[in-house]
Order: C-alpha cells, then structure tokens, then sequence
C-alpha cells in the first residue's frame, strides 16, 4: 500500500479456513539495555478499546483464534478461523494494532504472574547461556535478549508500552499475510478500506552485528541423566547463498544419520541451518550416552567434516 504496508495474499482451496499474520520487524533483541522484555510485554498486554470489543466478540462467535508471538527479531499477530468471516478478522486485526490500548490492571496481573514463573533449572539456564554467549558472543543483542530476567519487567511501564507501540507498530516495515480459502478480490478491498488510512513511519530493522566467526561448542552432563547433552555450532555467512546453505545442512544431518545407525539407539543427533535477521549459522545437537563419548567425539568429527 501507499503507507509502506507489504500484503501478501496466498490462497487455497483446499480448506475452509483462513489465517491472517501482521508482522514487524522488531523483537526481543531491539529491547533497550535498560528494559529487556519490552517487546514481549507490549505485544502480550496489547488489547482492543472498549468500544472495540464488539469487533473481538465476533471473531470469538464465529470461531476465530488470536495467537500473539515475538522471538528475537520479530513481533507477529494471527487470527485464523473459518474462511467466510475473513472481514470479521481484518477488523478485529486492523483496530487492534491501530486503535489498541494497554490496561495498567492487566499491566500490573501480568507483571505478578511473570515473576511466579518456574524457572528453568541452574544446569539447563547455565547451558542455555553458555551456549548463546558462545554462538553469538558477550555483548551481542541475541545473547542479551535471551538473558531477560522476569523479575525485573517491574521496571517497565505502561508508558513505556505505549511509547513501544508509537515507535514499531506502525505500516512502513509491517507485513500483512493472508493464506486459505478466501477471494483475494475480496481481501484486497477490505484491505484498502482498512488499512490504507493507517500512517506512521517506523524506524528501519537494526543493522546485523557481527558475531563470533570460529566454530564453538558444549557439551553438558546431568548428574540423574545417563545422557550426555551437547551442541556444536558453526558460524555461516549472513549474506551468502541461503539454498547452498540450506543443502550443506542437509548433507551434514545425512551424514549424521549413519552415525546414529552406527551406534545404534543409544545416540541422537540433528543438524539444522539456524536462519535469523542478524545470524545464520549450522547447528548439530543431539545427545549419547556416557560411555560413548569416544566414539562419538570420532565420528561425529569425521562426518561433519
């Protein structure tokens, strides 16, 4: 659209149901140093005006989901239901992200319920870190924003929320994806009498920051476990060829699969490409039992190189 909205319209015949995604480019790795969790907090705890609620109670009435995500890099908003209520879930989407508000009493239940939250345990938390600091490096904003503390989202307010919003919410980078069995003829005009007022400029995608460039792994060991725990990552180019890419990780896992035959049931492996805004990078996981570790060390070396 005019006001920098991207709409992507996929649909399908094959089922009769419809789901619908705004997303923005930004997520947990653009909170402020000093508010980590503020962008999960403003998209959990951003709800419809009161005199927008009628738009929320029809797409409850005819079957409709709201799903709320944010990782590191983006925030997105999906509502899918049954696909004949399509403009019943355009509304909904288009007065939440643009009219919608931020309750201090939701605000203040959220923040208590964030901080009773079972944690992970020590020796699962210490991995996590360990290897987060070790694929992306000390002071990297991936490894920052897995370090948030829910004990402190006391910190941010509900002022702090709205600013958020005001700042990234706005049409200039979102993108509005629509798949399932719907008209597209239909979508698109109810996309322009939506959104086509929308205006803001939000500020471009943080630029990537570099991180570490040599190969790291860890390797963990619980003490009522027989298995040993360890991951291996190394480091891709962000801007080389993404399928070249994509075929090494596959080669990789393949080759990894006849180590697996080879010990038998007692070893799982994977290798994945990890592919993000700010990071691409091969990633070999699994796990083995204790007394294998020789064998494992050996070919696991052999395969992946």
């Amino acid at each position: 659209l005019d006001n920098g909205l991207r709409v992507v319209l996929v649909p399908t015949a094959s089922l009769p149901t419809t789901r619908m995604t705004l997303q923005f480019p930004v997520g947990s790795a653009d909170d402020p140093a000093a508010s980590r969790g503020l962008a999960m907090m403003a998209a959990d705890l951003l709800t419809w005006r009161i005199q927008d609620f009628l738009a929320v109670l029809s797409v409850a009435a005819v079957g409709g989901g709201v799903l709320v995500e944010v990782d590191r890099d983006s925030t997105r908003f999906t509502i899918d239901g049954v696909d004949m209520y399509l403009d019943h879930y355009l509304v909904a989407m288009a007065r939440l992200v643009q009219k919608g508000m931020y309750d201090p009493a939701e605000h203040k239940s959220y923040v208590a319920a964030r901080a009773m939250e079972t944690r992970p345990a020590k020796s699962d938390q210490a991995r996590m870190e360990a290897m987060s600091r070790a694929m992306f490096g000390e002071t990297h904003p991936y490894h920052l924003a897995d370090r948030r503390d829910p004990a402190r989202l006391a910190d941010i307010d509900v002022d702090d929320l709205r600013a958020f919003k005001q700042r990234h919410y706005q049409p200039s980078h979102a993108t509005l994806i629509i798949t399932g069995g719907f008209d597209p003829k239909v979508a698109d005009r109810w996309i322009n009498f939506l959104f086509e007022d929308w205006t803001g400029t939000a500020p471009p995608p943080a630029p990537p920051t570099p991180t570490q460039s040599r190969a790291r792994g860890i390797m963990s060991v619980d003490e009522d476990s027989p298995q040993v725990e360890f991951e291996l990552y190394f480091p891709a180019q962000l801007q080389g060829e993404l399928g070249q890419q994509q075929l090494a990780a596959r080669v990789v896992e393949s080759a990894l699969l006849d180590v697996r035959q080879t010990l038998g049931a007692a070893y799982g492996i994977s290798a994945a490409l990890l592919t993000q805004r700010q990071h691409r990078g091969y990633l070999v996981a699994g796990s083995f039992a204790e007394e294998l570790g020789a064998e494992v060390a050996t070919l696991d070396r052999k395969s992946v190189v």
